[in-house]
């Protein structure tokens, strides 16, 4: 659209952050602030876990799961509305769908080949991001986390 500037993430999440996004009849919404890399293309999948078991990646053990419509500028944000995540401990890991099979596609070593990231950003090291380093607790109030993707 013509004229039409896409809102900066930090500017976005700010705004989320404002008196008045949380009701304080309902249990908590979460935002998942998402920056992506240069140059990258499509649709987000976000994976929300309330425990170790299948963290990070097993679907079938996620509490909820889904793709993103594809980012824009750079960044996209993901809103799990309230009711869906009681408050709790939860971990989220996200992946970019850069071939669009819906999967999340990993070399013979079984390292992803597409952009992952996770809750808390914990440091890349050798196997996945554990549970409890990227656990963040969830209450009755709205919650703004960012993640940033890593090649």
């Amino acid at each position: 659209m013509k004229g039409f500037k896409a809102l900066p993430l930090f500017a976005l999440v700010m705004v989320l952050a404002l008196p008045g996004f949380a009701d304080s009849n309902h249990e908590g919404r979460l935002a998942i602030a998402v920056k992506l890399l240069p140059r990258s293309h499509g649709p987000i999948a976000y994976l929300v876990f309330p425990s170790a078991d299948g963290f990070p990646g097993d679907t079938a053990k996620a509490l909820r799961h889904g793709f993103t419509v594809r980012p824009y500028n750079g960044q996209t944000v993901i809103m799990i509305d309230a009711g869906l995540l009681p408050p709790g401990r939860y971990a989220v890991s996200v992946y970019q769908d850069v071939n669009g099979n819906g999967r999340l596609d990993h070399n013979f070593l079984g390292i992803p080949k597409e952009p992952v990231g996770a809750s808390e950003n914990p440091k890349p090291r050798m196997g996945p991001p554990r549970f409890d380093e990227c656990a963040f607790a969830m209450g009755a109030t709205d919650k703004t986390i960012e993640i940033s993707l890593v090649p």
